[in-house]
């Protein structure tokens, strides 16, 4: 939340790790500071009651801790051409 606040109305791009349920639940508490920065988030595990939390931030893009890393490269690098 505080890094955010340091960049106050510019385009970013934020990506989030969840290393659990308690770190999800804490990003979504403040999902809000970053309403208008559609996150990538990764999130803990495939689970349906964290895919569902991890849907409620609207995130540009969701993967798993223990997906491939490939996919998560392949979207930073699209997002990355088009700005």
């Amino acid at each position: 939340s505080q890094c955010l606040d340091q960049f106050p109305g510019e385009n970013l791009l934020v990506v989030l790790l969840a290393a659990d349920s308690k770190d999800l639940n804490a990003l979504l508490a403040i999902s809000d500071r970053f309403v208008d920065n559609r996150p990538i988030l990764i999130l803990p595990d495939a689970k349906g009651k964290t895919i569902k939390v991890g849907h409620m931030m609207h995130p540009r893009f969701l993967s798993y801790a223990d997906s491939n890393l490939k996919e998560l490269e392949a979207v930073l690098g699209k997002i990355m051409s088009q700005s």
